[in-house]
């Protein structure tokens, strides 16, 4: 069934030109994104091959508001204005998480800790303080959480933002029966510290259904913009409930020398 999408046609020129996804500028890169032929895209506009004028796909909404990290009800508004504006703002999916996120304090019930210089605990003394790590210190991260949630461990240096797990090296993000696990796994060797020196932010992503398989493919990809898409994904997600409940936990560490 045909969605109507007022001022599609203005909308799409001023995502083009909004670089909100650097892949697509114009009809023909948007129809590859969203798996179409470029005469489909004139179609959703003119109102041809049985579409109303400026509308598209009710199976096509939800992908293209995820290609250009936008709710349904932005692309759906009446006032272009609002639109632009709305397109014109920066857009950090790392910065809404985070700021949606708890403070890690010993009285939550779901836990993170890293464990360092002999894997023995040393409490933050606040979280703007945090923890110290030394170049070449021995860790682990230990995660607790409710049997059967998922978990999403995302890492921010000063320069990015990486996904700790689930990764290929780090796959189980789902608790088992005792609510635990380590990343590396206990049978494995602590990892050691590396730069970049500085202030660092551990911040897991507890949620009771599985997160859309797309977001964890493109959390550890090798190129930062496409993290960045993934944590913009995942930070509309949580927003709906096919997710169930969810909670974020944020936690300082810094690295020096």
């Amino acid at each position: 069934m045909p969605i109507h999408i007022p001022h599609l046609r203005d909308k799409l020129a001023l995502l083009y030109k909004s670089g909100r996804h650097p892949n697509i500028t114009g009809h023909a890169s948007l129809a590859a994104e969203m798996g179409v032929v470029t005469p489909q895209i004139t179609n959703w506009l003119n109102g041809n091959a049985g579409m109303q004028e400026s509308s598209l796909p009710d199976a096509k909404l939800q992908p293209f508001c995820r290609l250009f990290m936008l709710n349904v009800e932005d692309v759906l508004t009446d006032d272009l204005a609002r639109f632009e504006f709305l397109i014109a703002r920066p857009y950090s999916g790392w910065k809404r998480l985070f700021e949606r996120a708890t403070p890690y304090d010993e009285k939550n019930r779901f836990g993170l800790a890293l464990k360092h210089r002999g894997l023995a605990y040393q409490p933050d003394d606040d979280e703007l303080k945090g923890e110290h790590f030394q170049l070449g210190d021995p860790f682990r991260l230990e995660v607790v959480g409710p049997p059967g949630w998922q978990v999403i461990v995302l890492v921010r240096d000063p320069n990015t933002v990486t996904c700790w797990c689930p990764s290929p090296y780090f796959p189980d993000y789902v608790f088992a029966a005792d609510g635990c696990f380590s990343i590396p796994g206990n049978d494995k060797p602590a990892l050691s510290v590396t730069e970049p020196l500085g202030q660092h932010w551990l911040l897991t992503v507890y949620t009771e259904k599985p997160l859309p398989p797309l977001i964890y493919q493109e959390l550890y990809d090798d190129l930062p913009i496409n993290r960045e898409h993934a944590i913009n994904y995942l930070e509309q997600a949580l927003n709906h409930k096919d997710v169930g409940q969810w909670l974020a936990l944020r936690k300082a560490f810094y690295v020096t020398r």
